[in-house]
């Protein structure tokens, strides 16, 4: 979402109105394939929050209360999946890190802890390897979480554990002066990954061109 329009949306009045437009403009986008989470984490801190609200189902009540659970989440992509992958200057495999007790908090990209901090010691870390098709399925949201907590260019390339495949394909495919810098140096790190190239191959072959429909966000509670 290019800053105009950010602004067109930031300006409306009532908060009821800003939801109805991102709501639009997120299922526009998730239906013609265009929507990934670096995106929107690069959006303005308020219609941030809206997009990840709608996309896990929270609604507001009159006094602006988040409700949750009230219509039905929606995902970024039809399989539930989103492509990361580790960039290989961390040397790091990718991966999401939660504490045991730990619950992921719908709408945010934070976690919040259950029980005593005696109880919740042992480090809990799933690991995926060099590059891979992370479930993103709510609530874990893991592919989410990834992306929030390493990847590049919301961490400097310096100290980036990985990237959004997703983001950096639609990147590359902008104007040369209007991309970020270092997309064509992480494009070709990814390149390098061994048996990435293999796996796009594989996952395009598999793939069937056409519009996604994603889910409505219907509600699911009165």
């Amino acid at each position: 979402m290019d800053d105009t329009k950010q602004h067109e949306i930031s300006s409306l009045p009532r908060h009821a109105d800003k939801v109805a437009s991102m709501y639009k403009w997120l299922v526009a986008e998730i239906g013609a394939q265009r929507l990934n989470y670096t995106a929107i984490f690069t959006l303005r801190a308020e219609l941030q929050t809206i997009a990840f609200e709608i996309l896990d189902g929270i609604t507001r009540d009159a006094n602006n209360v988040p409700m949750y659970r009230q219509t039905e989440p929606i995902d970024l992509t039809e399989d539930h999946h989103i492509v990361v992958v580790a960039l290989p200057k961390t040397g790091d495999p990718l991966g999401v890190g939660r504490r045991i007790g730990e619950l992921y908090v719908d709408g945010t990209r934070m976690v919040r802890q259950l029980g005593k901090v005696g109880l919740v010691r042992e480090d809990v870390r799933h690991k995926f390897g060099a590059f891979a098709a992370v479930d993103d399925s709510y609530p874990a949201r893991n592919a989410r979480m990834m992306i929030w907590r390493g990847a590049w260019p919301l961490r400097d390339l310096s100290s980036a554990a990985c990237v959004e495949w997703a983001w950096l394909e639609a990147e590359r495919a902008k104007a040369e002066d209007q991309r970020i810098h270092g997309v064509d140096e992480v494009h070709e790190l990814c390149m390098g990954v061994t048996g990435f190239k293999e796996f796009l191959a594989e996952r395009d072959q598999k793939s069937e061109p056409g519009v996604m429909t994603p889910k409505t966000g219907k509600q699911v509670r009165a």
